[in-house]
């Protein structure tokens, strides 16, 4: 199975650098490529990046800003859909992850039936469970795992544009409901479509900062069961060390 892993660049350049860090670390076989696609950063160039990324990465650079994030993504994932790879994963050069990620996501995606999001985050709640996953109504781009057909019916269903993981979101969530023989996933839930998957046993989980509210440390608490794949970086100034460590429920 080949597998395409696409990170958007633009500035940041301490976080660009553990991002690739721990991708150098990470168990990444010979039939994964890494795409680092740069919109046009004005604190660095392509020999940087070229520096600090894993040996054979493939380095691109637009020659104009995209004009934000959501765009930056939907280029990014055609990119990878271009690459013709099975599946695709959209990082990002704030997110750190961990020495088994690739393996725990090609385990776990065949279970998702649809997108499988390695970051949980809080501004996307879950609305249900099912066995090792979170279900969610919506997720960012950040951290999505894509099986290459539904990133092409994706790309060709919801064009570029501000706020597009939520419109996504909204997208495959119609387009779930109007298949015919949508599996349900429990009494409790019988309307949840299934389409957006979070793991829950092998999660991802941001580094909270010290002062942070006793209301995000049990979310996090609650939500980590097992070594996360996906860690938020946040800035200097509120960051923590990175570490990838184990989580008792």
């Amino acid at each position: 199975m080949k597998v395409a892993v696409g990170i958007p660049t633009y500035n940041r350049a301490d976080m660009v650098r553990i991002n690739a860090r721990y991708l150098s670390r990470s168990r990444l076989t010979s039939d994964i490529t890494l795409f680092v696609v740069d919109d046009a950063s004005t604190e660095y160039d392509v020999v940087f990046l070229r520096e600090v990324y894993p040996a054979g990465t493939d380095i691109q650079r637009r020659d104009q800003n995209s004009g934000g994030a959501d765009f930056a993504a939907y280029d990014l994932l055609n990119r990878l859909v271009a690459t013709e790879a099975d599946v695709l994963v959209l990082l990002d050069s704030d997110l750190i992850v961990s020495r088994e990620f690739m393996v725990k996501t090609l385990e776990l995606l065949p279970l998702a039936k649809g997108i499988l999001s390695l970051f949980n985050t809080p501004a996307h709640a879950a609305v249900g469970s099912h066995g090792p996953f979170l279900l969610k109504k919506t997720v960012g781009a950040a951290g999505t795992v894509w099986p290459r057909r539904l990133a092409v019916e994706t790309l060709a269903g919801v064009p570029p544009g501000w706020d597009w993981d939520w419109r996504f979101s909204d997208f495959l969530s119609r387009r779930s409901r109007n298949q015919k023989g949508v599996r349900r996933l429990s009494n409790n839930h019988p309307r949840l479509s299934g389409q957006f998957w979070m793991i829950r046993r092998f999660t991802s989980a941001q580094i909270v900062p010290a002062n942070a509210g006793a209301r995000v440390r049990t979310h996090w608490v609650q939500a980590i069961t097992a070594r996360p794949l996906c860690q938020k970086i946040f800035p200097p100034q509120r960051q923590f060390a990175p570490k990838m460590s184990r989580v008792s429920p």
